[in-house]
């Protein structure tokens, strides 16, 4: 719509110089009727050409049969217009008499053919680029929202699983765990809807999330998780930072004493930084940790939000899997 009102506003401008310039130059001859209603029935053949160019022969004919049948109508519409300037001449100013085609000269008749061109399909080329745009921008909105609804069954069921066991054994602790499973889950529903949400929020859902996952770890298992956030409002992709996060407690627990998971997460206004580490036991491939369903899920969306404004470290040193995750904001 914006490139639709620009061209006819930078058209209405160029009619207006070209019939106003011949005024300026020399309003002696317009004093004479003749030659006005020569000038102004001059012009509005012009200005039918255009706009019948424009509207009809470019959408109509050009872009649905092709240029051979444009070009055979626009030379054909030439001669027309051509020979027609001499009837209108006769009809006008010799009682009728035809008085040939000189009404009009053909290198403006030309011209008015190939700015009006020009103009149409440049309109059509910004059009094109936009609707293009429009679709890309749907597509990769489309394949975010597919990504994050990938929820993990495993983790859903095993939670399930966990408060089941404690509403026999201690049920004030499983309806808490209730309340923070559904506050989890319908912070990803509401999720899907949201392009950005509050770094606050996100927070929120991966202190629940931990809060589940420790139902099934030993109360002595090492985990050490810390949340630094500076004040002020930062807002990221939904459910993106629980993806390593997930990571670490899917290969971080085998049930060895020299287990443990560190998870750092530090914001400020301009960009934000997750850290992630856990110990890989024999159990484990490590191919299998880097290139795991839920990491590669995490990666893409990463790619199709961010682009080239993050980073991603991974070591695996000494038995550690350790990974670094920074946003530019």
């Amino acid at each position: 719509m914006r490139a639709k009102i620009i061209s006819f506003s930078l058209q209405f401008v160029l009619w207006l110089l070209f019939i106003l310039l011949p005024v300026y130059n020399n309003p002696e001859q317009f004093s004479n009727n003749e030659f006005l209603f020569r000038f102004l029935g001059r012009h509005f053949f012009y200005l039918a050409l255009f706009y019948f160019n424009y509207f009809y022969f470019i959408p109509k004919i050009l872009k649905q049969k092709g240029l051979g049948q444009y070009v055979f109508i626009v030379l054909a519409a030439l001669i027309v217009v051509f020979l027609s300037g001499g009837i209108v001449e006769g009809w006008l100013f010799n009682s009728r008499q035809l008085s040939g085609p000189m009404f009009f000269s053909i290198i403006p008749l030309i011209q008015i053919y190939a700015v009006s061109t020009a103009f149409r399909l440049t309109l059509d080329y910004f059009n094109q680029t936009i609707i293009q745009k429009k679709l890309e921008e749907q597509n990769r909105l489309a394949q975010i929202r597919f990504l994050r609804s990938q929820i993990n069954p495993h983790f859903l069921f095993n939670t399930l699983n966990n408060i089941t066991a404690l509403i026999r054994l201690r049920p004030d602790e499983a309806e808490k765990c209730i309340g923070t499973l559904s506050e989890l889950m319908r912070y990803m529903l509401n999720s899907g809807t949201q392009e950005k949400t509050e770094l606050s929020n996100e927070i929120k859902y991966i202190d629940n999330y931990i809060n589940l996952q420790k139902l099934r770890l030993a109360k002595n298992f090492k985990i050490n998780y810390m949340a630094k956030i500076e004040e002020g409002s930062v807002f990221i992709e939904p459910l993106l930072l629980v993806g390593f996060i997930e990571n670490t407690f899917k290969h971080g627990v085998s049930g060895s004493e020299d287990d443990f998971i560190e998870i750092t997460i530090e914001s400020k206004i301009n960009y934000l930084e997750l850290r992630a580490r856990n110990r890989i036991h024999q159990l484990n491939n490590i191919d299998s940790i880097v290139s795991g369903i839920g990491l590669e899920n995490t990666k893409k969306r990463l790619q199709l939000c961010y682009k080239n404004n993050y980073t991603i470290e991974l070591q695996t040193d000494c038995n550690i899997y350790d990974i670094k995750l920074r946003l530019n904001l």
